[in-house]
């Protein structure tokens, strides 16, 4: 719980809402190279961080930075029920493949339409990754307007909605 950060109250309700709330690193260091004690010190922290405050249904580790090694990998499947990285296709450890969108500032809203719109047409999913939900500047945020706008378009296409631990305890 930080000012730059979401409270507990607000990840608790995002949970409850339906979202999941996976582990992405205690303090967000990014692990391919970092010491074994510091790679452990920062999962056992992030698991437990959430564990402690009852996200237990998610199960997955995401990297930060997309940085990982094979000694953080090792590590990771220790701890986790599996592991990805968005930024490399096909990068992970998950009994199911799903294509992915990284929710951003740099995309329209009409490139998020169209990818959705897509998915919708294959039958297949889309995992939409949201970093952070701000409208102070950086690459990996998306603002709560752009949010919203996201929001009212699946529900005005009827889009299907699961959560990603939903679709892997049905695999």
């Amino acid at each position: 719980d930080t000012a730059n950060a979401l409270s507990t109250e607000q990840l608790k309700l995002l949970d409850t809402m339906g979202w999941d709330v996976c582990a992405h690193g205690y303090n967000h260091v990014e692990l391919a190279g970092a010491p074994g004690s510091v790679v452990e010190e920062e999962l056992d922290r992030s698991r437990a961080f959430l564990r402690e405050r009852g996200f237990t249904r998610c199960g997955l580790y995401l990297f930060p930075g997309h940085s990982y090694d094979a000694n953080t990998l090792d590590m990771v499947e220790k701890r986790f029920r599996g592991w990805q990285n968005y930024a490399t296709p096909g990068a992970g450890r998950l009994p199911v493949v799903f294509e992915t969108l990284d929710i951003n500032n740099t995309l329209t809203l009409e490139q998020i339409k169209s990818a959705v719109d897509n998915a919708l047409l294959r039958h297949e999913y889309l995992v939409l990754l949201f970093h952070t939900i701000s409208n102070a500047p950086g690459d990996l945020n998306t603002s709560p307007a752009l949010f919203r706008q996201i929001v009212a378009y699946l529900g005005a296409v009827s889009a299907p909605v699961k959560r990603l631990s939903d679709l892997l305890a049905d695999s």
